[in-house]
């Protein structure tokens, strides 16, 4: 009997204790930092969402939660959390960049051409105009991509971004092969990102190449590029017989949109 009356003091303790150390936005965003450099998106999605809960003005977490939802490919959800974050204080050198590539991943390019690059550090303001250049090549309005490039380059000539931009262009423009030599300057410095290794898929597709099409869209796929690339790669692997993967992709597509007519098509191939 004595010894249930101590284990039952020892587990009322316990409660007490933990009643009286509530857990704390700051708690939860500690966590999700720490969950962050393990790799884990989705932990890392609950713990900020769990701080946004005890504090929704808490700036950090708001900020963090817009990166993570940008990595998972949910760019409305970082679009949305990103905004939030500008109102609450973040400023544009953090802000901006970050959000011209939620606009890019929705192909809302009318917001990509209004995100300001002025008084940013140049890799930033290099990035933006990078950005800004591929909506105006989305227009037809080639001379004001051309030009807006040059200023990128002029800042950050061997920015991944400002060179797979500067690629896109001569695709565009059918020169194919220099396209192709400017992307293998982006590999060589460093990784392709996902824009360059789109471009790469699209060119081997030109070039009758669609094992290393694929392969390139995969690569693309894995580094948070736009859904189009899911749906390029999907359509793909239909034409390769690869029905399996194909309807893998198809069913990630139409979770993100249900209705979407093309991703229905593709079902339909399939």
């Amino acid at each position: 009997m004595k010894v249930r009356t101590l284990l039952a003091c020892v587990v009322v303790a316990s409660l007490v204790t933990a009643c009286g150390s509530e857990t704390t936005d700051q708690d939860y965003l500690a966590r999700a930092k720490q969950t962050l450099e393990k790799g884990d998106l989705s932990v890392a999605a609950i713990e900020l969402k769990n701080a946004l809960a005890k504090n929704a003005d808490n700036v950090e977490a708001r900020w963090l939660l817009g990166k993570v939802y940008l990595k998972q490919g949910d760019a409305a959800a970082a679009e949305k959390e990103l905004l939030v974050a500008g109102d609450l204080g973040v400023g544009p050198e953090r802000l901006n960049p970050v959000l011209v590539r939620a606009y890019v991943m929705q192909g809302k390019f009318d917001e990509v051409l209004q995100v300001p690059s002025e008084g940013l550090a140049e890799p930033e303001r290099a990035e933006i105009l990078a950005a800004q250049a591929m909506a105006r090549m989305t227009r037809g309005d080639l001379a004001a991509a051309q030009s807006t490039l040059e200023q990128a380059a002029a800042l950050m000539p061997d920015s991944p971004a400002v060179l797979t931009e500067q690629a896109r262009l001569e695709m565009i423009r059918g020169n194919n092969q220099r396209a192709l030599e400017i992307l293998g300057q982006v590999l060589a410095g460093s990784d392709a990102t996902a824009a360059g290794w789109s471009l790469i898929g699209e060119l081997e597709l030109r070039e009758g190449n669609r094992e290393k099409a694929e392969e390139a869209l995969s690569k693309a796929i894995e580094r948070g590029s736009v859904w189009s690339d899911l749906l390029k790669r999907a359509l793909l692997r239909i034409d390769l017989g690869k029905y399996e993967e194909a309807q893998a992709d198809i069913d990630a597509l139409l979770k993100f949109s249900p209705e979407h007519f093309e991703f229905n098509y593709a079902q339909g191939l399939v």
